[in-house]
């Protein structure tokens, strides 16, 4: 129950039940929480995030992010990943995957996230740089649960979406997969510093900002989990294989990978041990190819 809060892992689950706390609104209503942004965003807006992301809302806000994103950088490819992707019609988050062609992504994400500010969308979030190295593409061996994680760039976060994008049907706004040239004018925002979650800056969360007095008060919008994902274009369909899912169709390709292949799949990559080389991809297709498996639509990856 408690690790269903976002920021909230095991070792402060275990903390809250020793403190004899049975539900949410315990924690919620306690003046002794975590210190961690995280966790006080997370309970804040615990109602929110708990409703299903409808896969109208998904594609509404990655149409958004598209627009937002060509107008600072042309040419970047906006990709709304997991189950999503494979025809889900709720999830719990919304994740995109972006990258370059002409490797221009560097420095993209801080500037997204400053002009996704300045249109008030963002709550809270935390940029991590990418802790690529090429080691990663041969060594941990083992599928542990830490081997499983990438090494990407990326924001993790809370956005705002509005509510009259959350009513309505299912119908997806179709989003191109393929890498097409954009002739929109680039904004002048070289100049913007780098982008810092306003959350990370008001550590102590009270007051007329607090994460509890803005969740309490009237709005026209609702929180929802976002992943925002930066991959450069030599792993862009790796990534997108590893991004959509599921996490057992994953599990089941780095398997079958290291046992009938003797090779390591990651979401970076696709390393041979035998002849101590990585195998390029250029489409989804090409990484089945490598895996010598039949290409499987994004539907059909739900297990």
């Amino acid at each position: 129950m408690f690790t269903g809060v976002f920021g909230v892992g095991p070792s402060t689950a275990k903390k809250w039940i020793e403190r004899g706390w049975t539900s949410i609104k315990d924690a919620q209503e306690s003046t002794d929480i975590s210190k961690d942004w995280r966790v006080q965003w997370g309970l804040a807006f615990h109602d929110d995030l708990m409703n299903p992301v409808k896969s109208n809302e998904a594609y509404r806000f990655t149409e958004i992010i598209q627009t937002e994103a060509k107008k600072i950088l042309p040419g970047i490819v906006v990709q709304l990943t997991g189950g999503f992707r494979r025809g889900k019609h709720q999830g719990h988050d919304i994740d995109i995957l972006f990258t370059h062609p002409n490797g221009e992504e560097t420095g993209f994400l801080p500037k997204l996230l400053t002009r996704l500010e300045k249109l008030n969308m963002v709550l809270c979030g935390s940029h991590e740089s990418s802790s690529f190295h090429e080691k990663v593409l041969s060594e941990d061996f083992k599928l542990t649960a830490r081997g499983q994680l990438d090494h990407f760039e990326k924001w993790l976060g809370i956005c705002k979406l509005p509510k009259d994008s959350v009513s309505g049907d299912d119908a997806q706004i179709p989003l191109s997969n393929e890498l097409e040239k954009c002739t929109e004018i680039k904004e002048n925002i070289d100049s913007l510093d780098d982008y810092e979650p306003k959350a990370k800056k008001q550590r102590k969360c009270n007051g007329d900002n607090s994460p509890f007095t803005i969740a309490t008060s009237e709005r026209d919008w609702i929180a929802r989990r976002v992943d925002f994902i930066m991959s450069p274009y030599s792993q862009y369909y790796y990534a997108l294989v590893g991004w959509t899912g599921s996490k057992q169709f994953n599990r089941d390709l780095r398997l079958y990978s290291q046992k009938v292949l003797n090779r390591k799949l990651t979401s970076h990559g696709f390393y041979d041990f035998t002849t101590g080389k990585t195998l390029p991809a250029n489409s989804e297709t090409e990484v089945f190819e490598n895996l010598n498996l039949q290409y499987q639509h994004p539907k059909n990856r739900n297990c």
